[in-house]
């Protein structure tokens, strides 16, 4: 999992059920948190980007641009068609893919991961497991 910035945080602290999951990944090296002031950096620059009203996640396109981290998981497809804009990367820049369901399983490669956060490595059969009964 790879995160950062102001917004993010605040928004994962509205989300309890997930918290447990996300310290598991930090405990076992899961969890990579991208530069704080450069995300919420970016965010301003995507903020005055934006003219769209129904856009608040402004924070997510400055996530990918800081980390090179490409693939976003969300169940909140409203946001997809901004994230995708074209206009909130810098020229040249790979789009994110989101990951929204099982469905997308197929987006779970190694390619939407810049290789300054490699190796990858797969989570043992006993966190997975972990999450698994967290998750239900």
């Amino acid at each position: 999992m790879i995160y950062g910035g102001t917004k993010y945080k605040k928004e994962l602290s509205k989300t309890p059920k997930y918290l447990p999951i996300i310290r598991l990944l930090k405990d076992v090296g899961k969890v990579i948190e991208g530069c704080n002031e450069n995300i919420d950096k970016l965010q301003k620059e995507i903020e005055n980007k934006n003219d769209d009203t129904d856009f608040d996640d402004p924070h997510l396109p400055a996530i990918v641009v800081d980390t090179k981290c490409r693939i976003i998981c969300s169940e909140d497809t409203r946001s997809i068609n901004h994230v995708t804009n074209r206009k909130y990367y810098p020229n040249n820049f790979k789009l994110p893919v989101f990951y929204t369901s099982k469905v997308n399983s197929n987006l779970l490669q190694d390619k939407y991961v810049d290789k300054s956060l490699k190796p990858l490595c797969k989570l043992n059969k006993l966190h997975s497991e972990r999450i698994k009964r967290i998750l239900k």
